[in-house]
């Protein structure tokens, strides 16, 4: 049974060394005699053949800090299956392959443009096809015209043309994209507040948890923030409602907030926003039992928003569901603002917060 494994496992490597030393993969350069194999055939009309291959592959790469998800296409010819004879290995011959392959890079560059810009997952093989057989029609065209390179003018003038077609489809390393004007985002974090006048007195600063959603529309931003944290009662308050000293408190402050996108480049988006903020101090439930220790208060809120952007996700092949192609950012967040607070008149102030979070922002491509 290992004798078998191992037979196995010794095929698999072999076949996969095997494939890479007799592929050509057409960014390595012109074809030269190297890559074709001596063979005594006698067809009528053909003097040498090219083996090329195109497709596509699902791939993974990292260009500065973008990861892309992609259908890749490749374009190679195959060295093992390529042949000529070998009396007939002149450079007009050899001209006549290169053409070959290079209308064979120029299918590729199209296949990889439609395969950048897919309506739907399943459509990619529709595309592969097409494009394949249009290269092959295109191949034959060529074959035929040039009476299979015999006639040097005809093979000059495709080459002339070809090399200007393939101008035209860039071979670029990051497809160029275009943002859907929706996006959203979440955000998960440690906040700190301290706060001012006189609730400073009886409430200490306090640490916790930060999280939230964020909409937005172009440049405009919808904020959904939630800050959960406690702290302990420095001085007993005992006006409209009574607390302890020494009691732990805990506080919940919710804010929707308008922003707006003043800077939003490859490495920052910030963003000053402005709305309301409901501030909550409760007494810690330990004992499981409801407490009637609780104020709340509704006020305003002003803050600065600022993303460090430190990672990008393009994924040009369109989502199962929402058949889509869609973008990821992931940042550091530093967030700041300041909140009114108005209990009561001897119970107010301002309430400093700042919090620093993992940001998420997702949005769909046009």
């Amino acid at each position: 049974m290992k004798n078998k494994l191992f037979c196995i496992l010794f095929c698999l490597v072999f076949a996969g060394v095997y494939s890479q030393e007799s592929r050509k993969d057409w960014s390595e350069g012109n074809l030269t005699w190297d890559d074709f194999k001596e063979r005594e055939i006698s067809f009528e009309n053909s003097i040498s053949e090219l083996k090329y291959v195109i497709g596509y592959t699902p791939s993974k790469e990292k260009v500065n800090d973008t990861v892309i998800f992609r259908l890749q296409s490749f374009c190679y010819s195959d060295k093992n299956l390529s042949w000529v004879k070998p009396d007939f290995k002149t450079s007009q011959n050899l001209q006549y392959n290169q053409v070959i392959f290079n209308i064979a890079e120029l299918y590729r560059r199209k296949l990889q443009y439609d395969l950048d810009h897919l309506g739907s997952y399943f459509s990619a093989e529709t595309v592969f096809q097409n494009q394949y057989e249009a290269l092959n029609n295109e191949v034959e065209i060529f074959q035929n015209q040039s009476r299979n390179g015999r006639d040097p003018e005809i093979v000059k003038e495709w080459a002339a043309n070809i090399e200007d077609r393939l101008t035209i489809y860039e071979n670029n390393s990051i497809p160029k994209y275009e943002k859907a004007n929706f996006g959203m985002g979440l955000h998960v974090g440690a906040a700190y507040s301290f706060r001012n006048e006189s609730i400073k007195e009886h409430f200490d600063n306090s640490i916790g948890f930060n999280f939230g959603f964020d909409f937005s529309y172009k440049n405009s931003i919808l904020y959904v923030n939630m800050i959960l944290s406690g702290g302990n009662i420095d001085q007993a308050y005992s006006g409209r409602t009574y607390w302890e000293e020494d009691l732990d408190y805990s506080l919940a402050l919710l804010d929707f907030s308008y922003g707006y996108a003043i800077v939003d480049n490859s490495k920052f988006k910030i963003a000053p926003f402005a709305g309301l903020a409901i501030t909550e101090f409760s007494e810690n439930d330990y004992d499981g039992e409801d407490s009637d220790l609780i104020i709340t208060d509704y006020n305003f809120l002003l803050g600065l928003n600022v993303d460090y952007k430190i990672r990008k996700k393009l994924n040009t092949i369109p989502n199962v569901f929402l058949s889509r192609r869609n973008i990821t950012e992931t940042s550091i967040r530093s967030r700041l603002f300041v909140s009114r607070n108005d209990f009561y008149e001897d119970l107010s102030g301002y309430s400093v917060n700042l919090s620093i979070a993992i940001s998420w922002y997702f949005r769909l491509l046009k």
